[in-house]
């Protein structure tokens, strides 16, 4: 057999052993080995509290309408990462962290299945290293359930336009947050904050609470008389009073919250104060020259 004839030879064998492999899928191994590079998904789903309150989908509802996007799809999902945290500032979320630093490591999967660009990120920091790891091709594919992504310079460039947009929106939630907050406040109403001896009504408004009003009222006019905490507390073991709640100038009808100083008296005609500025006082003079 001439060279050229062992070369002919040796190409067709060559020909036939890849046929051969593609054809040939009789063990597990074999199989893994062929869809390695088949990119390997992992589901992350978002929950934040600010997310809460406009209703976007649940964790779970996430999953589900995740997996179901995979499976009508063929998509080969190997971890799912749920998490509750909000994306507006980077670094503080775990799954998030853990996930990337896997992509980068080139671990377990290469490649996302979010239920819409803006469960990945709300800050250009970790929008950008997103953006990076596409560049670089360690993230394979980006798949989204409300969102169709091509992963071309087209599909990159509105991705970046998605997360600029979820940067706004959050921005835009946490002034719109604060003002209400801050709004809220001035009308001396509920801001997640309760107060001992208080209820809140339909209203957000503060009023005596029926059950407890009366026993703060004593615990007040016990420190009044020079009672010290370690008194206050054996005879009311349950309701936990604490140096740090007689200085809380609430009780006498001044709410302190964030950077506002309000007069609860002015803005709410039906709040009842626990005690008198002049009590509120002689218990704060007590307490200083007993060094508390």
């Amino acid at each position: 057999m001439t060279k050229a004839e062992e070369n002919l030879a040796k190409d067709a064998l060559l020909q036939y052993s890849k046929e051969y492999l593609l054809k040939k899928r009789k063990s597990k191994q074999e199989r893994a080995l062929l869809e390695d590079d088949q990119p390997r998904y992992v589901i992350y789903v978002r929950k934040s509290t600010e997310d809460e309150k406009r209703q976007v989908e649940s964790n779970p509802a996430q999953i589900k309408l995740c997996s179901k996007f995979a499976k009508d799809n063929g998509l080969r999902v190997v971890d799912i990462l749920p998490e509750e945290k909000s994306a507006k500032i980077p670094g503080k979320r775990d799954k998030f962290n853990k996930m990337i630093k896997t992509i980068e490591e080139g671990k377990s999967y290469d490649s996302i299945l979010a239920w819409h660009p803006d469960r990945l990120a709300r800050n250009m920091k970790e929008a950008g290293e997103i953006m990076d790891l596409l560049d670089s091709g360690k993230i394979k594919d980006l798949k989204f359930v409300s969102y169709s992504f091509t992963n071309d310079a087209a599909g990159k460039m509105t991705l970046s336009i998605l997360f600029a947009m979820a940067k706004e929106f959050s921005d835009k939630l946490s002034v719109d947050t604060k003002r209400g907050i801050k709004t809220k406040v001035e009308k001396g109403m509920y801001c997640g904050s309760s107060k001992k001896g208080y209820a809140v009504n339909s209203s957000k408004y503060f009023m005596p609470d029926d059950e407890k009003y009366d026993i703060y009222r004593d615990i007040w006019k016990l420190a009044i008389k020079g009672s010290s905490i370690n008194d206050i507390k054996e005879k009311y073991p349950d309701e936990k009073v604490s140096y740090e709640y007689l200085k809380d100038p609430f009780a006498a009808g001044v709410y302190c919250y964030g950077d506002q100083i309000v007069d609860l008296q002015l803005v709410h005609e039906n709040f009842k104060p626990l005690v008198t500025s002049e009590e509120f006082m002689i218990v704060q003079r007590m307490f200083n020259n007993r060094g508390g």
